[in-house]
């Protein structure tokens, strides 16, 4: 469902422009999207890394979401 979302909003605005090679902006946009891309993929996988390897402390923040986040927030234009 996430994913869905992601394709649907951000398709026609971002992703099929980069694709034809027609979507011009500043670096930090793509660093931006990378950064929510990023975060928005470690949101999908992290149950399964979960269940492979329980976590000591499941509410515990760890580093790589917290990066990701941080990433997402310090590129917002």
């Amino acid at each position: 469902m996430t994913l869905l979302a992601v394709a649907v909003g951000f398709g026609r605005t971002y992703a099929a422009p980069m694709a034809v090679g027609t979507f011009s902006a500043p670096i930090v946009v793509h660093v931006h999207g990378a950064f929510a891309a990023t975060w928005i993929l470690l949101f999908i996988v992290q149950p399964l890394l979960v269940s492979l390897r329980p976590a000591p402390d499941p509410s515990e923040p760890r580093p790589s979401g917290a990066a990701g986040g941080g990433g997402v927030r310090v590129t917002m234009v």
